[in-house]
């Protein structure tokens, strides 16, 4: 059974933290800043099957959520993982995720309806758990609102395309044309002998007005707009184009509606800007675009002409939300205003299309199933539901939680006839950098992602927006502080010396009781601590003394002078660098303790060679400085020893 965790304790970096399917995205950060991108694809896919649309289309909140944030500015992991994905196409191909046990062992079969990204997450876990798995999907190909309404400037199909055949690959059986109510229904499938069936149906219906003029020519509905752009279709629009709605399908329709010719496009949105649903790169990205919104409008009638779009009349909007917080819209009906147009797309909002359930014995209210909010249950004995018909309108990334808890709950029914609710986090996650830390933080620019030109972007429905290249992969990669990832106290070790205290760049260690402490809040894992604490009492995972001087003794086994180099990691930008160098990379050489400097000797090394940069700045302060008067040190003890000049310093450019 696959594990739905990937930490090892329950202290978590808030940017795994925020991201609702718990990807370790400091984990694949790190192994982007190592050249290790297949590492990065593995972590990525253990926790979510649609790494490559969210590398494009994810809200990432883990960015929102970055510790640099208090520093400069975020980590780009949605980025990062979009050139991760990138990278791995062919070993993508060759390297499939595979059944911990055979496909089909537990005898049990599941059917899955809806093949959008809650579907297609429940069905891959589902399988990898030994299941048998059939998904039935109405549309002619899967991917739920991924295929059918994500404009191809956002996300190609190509990309989409890539995640759904990975999951397939597993030996899923695909239906597709095949509409719950129309070519089956809950109880056939029952009948034809599955064990549990998990309803996520989506949301793909919009919503409309009962607005005087609604039925005039040339009123759309977002959704049946964008499928028909989908199909690589071209709706016919006028050329001054109103949106009614300021959500990010509202933000897709304007943006489309520029790219298909309309001289102008209005959002009319009843929000002010600063609650304005839609993200807030879409909507920047939109206004590059010549999109206008018009917030804190309402729509109140839609003027025609001959049975035809003329304009659209607005009122002023007094508030959104009443006094406890319910979306309840009140206007003041004297202030009204006018906005041209001859077209009107109405995007406010989608809902399930819940028409085949009249009769069923399924509960629904509104266009919503009605759910166990802690076993995903329905009113019906193993149906079960996720995604937007059971929790509301989301994220893909929120979609993939949503399908993955429903495996693991389904899982659970098939195999004790009960469903257990998912656990709860025990979690805790690592604080805020106050200030007075966060200013001692080495500054780095966060990596530009390039966009087309808003002219250029017009032209078409072309991806605009660049994949990273490697040299800013590995720079944005390297930023990462390594958040709940720094130093702790080995038991029984640690003396009270204050060394650690004295040399940590970053003012962390507290001296409290029997031995030192590293606030998890404060530490970035630099290692400066480690490397100078005479008893050896710090412990940083990521610089394991066993992940070391396992890479000491491979350079070993291929350099036949046996001169082992050590040179600093942030200064190699490419992976084929990394592998035709022929050194031992560190994240920082002033991590180097005075034990590392001695091991190579220890494992059969002849001489030791510290690559330096010239002129290079240490992110760690003076941590170099402190490296070289630990290398004199060591030097005059190999010296005792027969050892002249063991370890050497050379500076390169």
């Amino acid at each position: 059974m696959p594990k739905y965790t990937q930490y090892t304790d329950n202290l978590w970096p808030p940017c795994a933290d925020a991201c609702p399917a718990g990807t370790n995205v400091r984990g694949y950060i790190n192994a982007v800043s190592e050249g290790r991108y297949e590492d990065a694809f593995e972590i990525i896919r253990a926790m979510n099957p649609f790494g490559s649309v969210c590398g494009r289309i994810c809200p990432h909140a883990c960015e929102q959520e970055c510790r640099r944030n208090d520093v400069d500015e975020s980590l780009a992991a949605r980025a990062l993982k979009r050139f991760i994905y990138e990278q791995v196409r062919e070993y993508r191909r060759t390297h499939r995720s595979r059944p911990d046990v055979p496909l089909g062992q537990s005898g049990k079969r599941v059917a899955i309806v809806g093949a959008g990204p809650s579907g297609m997450s429940a069905a891959r876990d589902l399988a990898l758990m030994g299941h048998e798995v059939e998904v039935f999907e109405r549309d002619e190909k899967p991917g739920g609102m991924l295929m059918n309404a994500i404009p191809h400037y956002r996300l190609p199909r190509e990309a989409l395309q890539e995640d759904i055949d990975a999951i397939v690959g597993l030996g899923i059986r695909l239906h597709t044309k095949k509409a719950l109510g129309r070519d089956f229904t809950i109880e056939s499938l029952k009948s034809d002998g599955f064990d549990a069936v998990i309803l996520a149906i989506g949301i793909q219906e919009s919503h409309t007005l009962p607005l005087p003029g609604i039925d005039a020519d040339n009123v759309l509905l977002a959704l049946p707009f964008l499928r028909a752009l989908s199909r690589e279709e071209r709706p016919e629009i006028g050329k001054h184009v109103i949106v009614i709605g300021g959500g990010n399908v509202a933000m897709d329709v304007a943006r489309s509606a520029k790219r298909l010719g309309a001289e102008t496009v209005t959002c009319v949105c009843l929000e002010s800007m600063d609650i304005l649903p839609a993200s807030p790169w879409e909507v920047e990205e939109a206004e590059e675009e010549g999109v206008n919104l018009k917030p804190s409008w309402g729509p109140k009638c839609i003027e025609t002409e001959g049975g035809t779009v003329c304009g659209l009349t607005c009122q002023a909007v007094e508030r959104v939300f009443d006094d406890e917080g319910r979306f309840a819209p009140t206007f003041f009906e004297d202030q009204l205003t006018e906005v041209a147009g001859d077209t009107v797309i109405i995007a406010i909002g989608q809902r399930a299309d819940l028409d085949w359930a009249e009769g069923t014995g399924i509960e629904y209210q509104g266009f919503r199933l009605i759910v166990d909010p802690e076993t995903l249950s329905t009113s019906i004995d193993g149906v079960f539901a996720c995604g937007e018909v059971a929790r509301g309108p989301g994220s893909a990334i929120q979609a993939v939680d949503h399908g993955r808890k429903a495996a693991w709950i389904v899982d659970s029914y098939l195999k004790n006839g009960d469903a257990v609710p998912f656990p709860k986090s025990l979690r805790k996650v690592v604080g805020r950098l106050d200030e007075s830390h966060a200013q001692r933080v080495f500054k780095e620019a966060r990596q530009p992602i390039a966009l087309m030109e808003p002219e250029e972007r017009l032209k078409g429905f072309m991806e605009y927006e660049s994949p990273y290249t490697e040299d800013q992969a590995l720079r944005e990669a390297r930023r990462c502080m390594n958040c709940g990832d720094g130093a702790r106290v080995i038991p029984g070790r640690c003396a009270l010396c204050l060394t650690c205290q004295r040399v940590c760049p970053f003012g962390v260690p507290v001296m409290a009781g029997s031995a030192a402490s590293f606030p998890e809040e404060f530490c970035v894992a630099c290692g400066m601590c480690r490397s100078e604490c005479p008893g050896g009492a710090i412990l940083i995972p990521r610089f394991g003394e066993e992940r070391l001087f396992g890479a000491v003794e491979e350079f070993l086994e291929r350099a036949k002078d046996g001169v082992v180099r050590f040179a600093c990691l942030q200064t190699v930008l490419s992976r084929e660098a990394l592998a035709a160098h022929g050194a031992v990379y560190l994240d920082c050489l002033g991590t180097l303790s005075h034990q590392d400097l001695l091991k190579p000797f220890e494992l059969g090394a002849s001489r030791v060679v510290i690559e330096l940069i010239k002129e290079h700045e240490c992110r760690n302060g003076p941590a170099v400085e402190r490296l070289l008067k630990r290398i004199k040190v060591v030097n005059e003890q190999l010296a005792d020893m027969g050892f002249e000049d063991a370890i050497a310093v050379e500076e390169v450019e």
